[in-house]
């Protein structure tokens, strides 16, 4: 007992010496009419659990709103070249509800990258527009109202 002492000792005196005098310092805390630095750590405590619920709540229905699979979609109708077309007007929700659609890659018949050539960029806007008549293959990204999402890519056909 007497070599504990003398080895730990210092170490147990100090950390007692410390908490009391944490203890001293911190009695007369005051935060949100609450007295004492326990009370104070037990209301923020407390707090912090309300939030974590809040959040938990807010997931529970952001998850409720989210569906499974991604918007089904169809390629726009009568589209002709050398006209302008928003990426909505050239890839449509089949039933109706308003969808967003980025356009990634656009191909032509052979297989030849020309998205660069289709896509104009303007005012914060792009929009396509098709030289040519032909069949293209377009590689979009498209996100509804319900927050069902994905990448996918069609076959649209225009007319000279």
């Amino acid at each position: 007992m007497k070599e504990i002492m003398r080895e730990y000792g210092g170490a147990i005196i100090s950390a007692t010496a410390a908490v009391l005098l944490f203890t001293l310092i911190f009695v007369n805390v005051k935060f949100k009419n609450q007295i004492g630095l326990f009370h104070v750590i037990r209301d923020s405590v407390s707090e912090t659990d309300g939030e974590k619920d809040k959040n938990i709540k807010s997931l529970a229905v952001s998850e409720s709103r989210i569906k499974s699979g991604t918007p089904d979609v169809r390629a726009g109708d009568d589209l002709e070249a050398d006209k302008n077309y928003r990426p909505e007007d050239l890839i449509r929700s089949a039933d109706g509800t308003d969808i967003n659609v980025r356009i990634l890659k656009v191909s032509d018949m052979n297989g030849l990258d020309i998205t660069d050539d289709v896509i104009l960029k303007a005012d914060g806007e792009s929009n396509c527009r098709f030289s040519d008549e032909g069949i293209y293959r377009i590689r979009f990204f498209v996100e509804d109202n319900d927050l069902r999402s994905g990448t996918e890519e069609l076959y649209i056909g225009v007319k000279q």
